[in-house]
């Protein structure tokens, strides 16, 4: 297992619903970033590695955006093709990779961003944005999407480490008395 996918599995992103729903594309996702993440393990030593994963899974999202937004018009055309040619039961068989991926990216990008406690308005304006270009290549519901993508950003906040916060003050008194 490389360092990219132990550090995935240890903040638990490997057992998000949508990591389990698409294994291959999880695998796949994995190899294609596992070397920008030892890339950045590398140069930013100094990181810790959470940061070093948003990072990585921030850079793993634009481009995945990016991709999906530029092969927009082709995509469609080729689906109204394969409905017109083939007829909607046999063009259903036929999936867009990029587009599952995208899905799947922000799920884990969300979730980190939960983990990491992250701005709430910010990640469900990414959740809007993504939940919006997923639509415009499929039939998905925009709000139900961004409600997935969401739950996600909760579950990370859910399994953030709890940390133990003693009062300022009854700190300061145990020290003061020790």
């Amino acid at each position: 297992m490389t360092d990219f996918a132990n550090a995935l599995d240890k903040i638990a992103a490997s057992s998000l619903p949508a990591v389990l729903e698409h294994p291959i594309l999880w695998q796949q996702f994995l190899q294609q970033h596992s070397p920008l993440f030892t890339k950045v393990k590398q140069a930013r030593a100094n990181k810790d590695q959470d940061s070093q994963l948003l990072g990585v899974l921030t850079k793993a999202h634009v481009e995945s955006l990016s991709r999906v937004n530029t092969n927009q018009e082709p995509v469609i055309a080729m689906w109204q093709a394969l409905n017109t040619n083939l007829g909607e039961q046999h063009a259903k068989r036929f999936k867009y990779q990029e587009h599952t991926m995208l899905y799947l990216v922000t799920h884990v990008w969300l979730y980190l961003q939960g983990y990491l406690k992250m701005n709430f308005s910010l990640a469900n304006e990414y959740a809007q944005t993504t939940a919006s270009t997923l639509n415009e290549l499929s039939s998905l519901n925009i709000d139900e999407t961004r409600t997935q993508f969401m739950a996600s950003f909760y579950l990370g906040l859910e399994n953030t480490p709890k940390t133990s916060k003693t009062h300022t003050v009854m700190h300061w008194l145990k020290r003061y008395f020790e």
